[in-house]
């Protein structure tokens, strides 16, 4: 499987630290119906590294994310606590 940005590619979407409303305490907000991770769709390719996304919740609709830059391996805490607001590439299955 390409790791390319490209139109169409399903990815992974990452609520950040920012996207928590006001009066929750930051590390401790567990995002849209209990994850702050979620499928998107890439619906614009800016960059290799910055795309815009329709982001679908789980059970609470969708949502458009304009130039929304990839998270690197440097940046990304594995969880769903995720201190900045970004996407990543689907998990590659070795088997596939």
């Amino acid at each position: 499987m390409s790791q390319d940005a490209m139109l169409g590619k399903t990815v992974l979407y990452y609520q950040g630290d920012d996207e928590a409303p006001n009066g929750y305490d930051k590390t401790l907000w567990q995002g849209n119906n209990g994850t702050r991770f979620h499928p998107a769709i890439v619906t614009r390719v800016h960059s290799e590294t910055m795309v815009n996304l329709l982001v679908c919740y789980d059970a609470t609709g969708t949502m458009v994310r304009r130039e929304v830059t990839l998270l690197g391996d440097e940046n990304f805490t594995e969880g769903t606590h995720c201190v900045l607001t970004g996407w990543r590439h689907l998990p590659v299955d070795p088997v596939a």
